[in-house]
């Protein structure tokens, strides 16, 4: 079995056309869908009611906000495999199958995260980008610790998670985290092992009311702009320290070895000098991904 969960808020625009694709799934496992609205005042909530016992309605047990919302869904799933679900996408009827196949491959019961590249389309569905990941210039290789607590390339709508992985989610009250995704990869990576597939198993909606999505400048536009905006690039680094201190602070007794150095490693180097965090960044390997990024980060570092 496997809980499906989509956070909804002022859904209306696309809400119908995203649960009929997850809905229309060819998955030979049994799949339900959880729903938490976080108080839509849109048209929402009747189109939530018209699917009637097809969904279950769930309350968010936080406080309001996407990220929270996730995290209250994933608390409440009760399946041995979760996949977290936008409300304004459009899964492709393979995409279960695909991510669960993987995980029943490599998972070898340990915590186990199965994540794809995607698709991107436009507010109407036309194609915008074949892939996030070459238009972003994520590595695929970024499956390691050191790699993610620098920068996340695991899209939580593209997510399978097992029930080892979703328990180590669930024990933690964490508050310093960036975003739900982000957080499980870290997790996934510590813990056990993260799975990058290269199917594209979603198409992932850009509009105008997107919290987090996919960057509509080229590359050379985003270097240029990362390099004249360096007070919102320094914010940006430092919140990847908040959220290692507070990943530290979390699992910290439970880590091995390795992984506890490697977190204590990267959270010293907030606090030394410009040469030493260069340094200490590339013996770390903590990396962006791509050289553009690379040189962004060593420039704020």
């Amino acid at each position: 079995m496997i809980d499906v969960l989509l956070a909804v808020y002022n859904g209306e625009a696309y809400l119908k056309q995203q649960l009929d694709s997850v809905l229309n799934q060819k998955c030979s496992v049994p799949f339900h869908v959880l729903v938490s609205d976080d108080g839509s005042t849109d048209g929402t909530a009747d189109i939530l009611k018209s699917y009637g016992e097809k969904i279950t309605l769930v309350p968010n047990l936080y406080e309001k906000g996407a990220k929270n919302n996730f995290l209250s869904l994933l608390k409440q799933c009760e399946a041995p495999y979760a996949a977290f679900c936008d409300q304004d996408d459009i899964w492709e009827e393979n995409k279960l199958q695909t991510v669960y196949d993987a995980m029943i491959e490599g998972e070898d019961s340990k915590p186990c995260l199965v994540h794809t590249d995607l698709s991107v389309i436009d507010a109407e569905g036309k194609a915008v980008y074949d892939s996030l990941f070459a238009h972003q210039g994520w590595d695929k290789d970024a499956v390691t610790l050191n790699r993610l607590l620098v920068q996340n390339n695991a899209t939580g709508c593209t997510m399978l998670l097992n029930r080892p992985l979703i328990d180590l989610v669930n024990g933690q009250n964490a508050q310093k985290i960036v975003m739900h995704d982000w957080w499980t990869a870290l997790t996934a990576a510590a813990f056990g092992k993260i799975i990058c597939l290269g199917n594209k198993t979603v198409r992932y909606r850009q509009h105008d009311k997107n919290v987090i999505g996919a960057s509509r400048k080229t590359m050379m536009e985003r270097a240029f702009a990362a390099l004249t905006m360096g007070k919102k690039m320094k914010k940006r680094i430092a919140i990847t320290y908040n959220q290692a201190e507070e990943f530290l602070a979390c699992y910290g007794n439970r880590l091995t070895k390795e992984k506890s150095a490697c977190l204590r490693f990267y959270i010293r180097i907030q606090n030394q000098n410009k040469l030493e965090r260069i340094a200490n960044l590339h013996r770390g390997a903590y990396n962006m991904q791509n050289r553009i990024q690379r040189i962004g980060q060593m420039w704020f570092a």
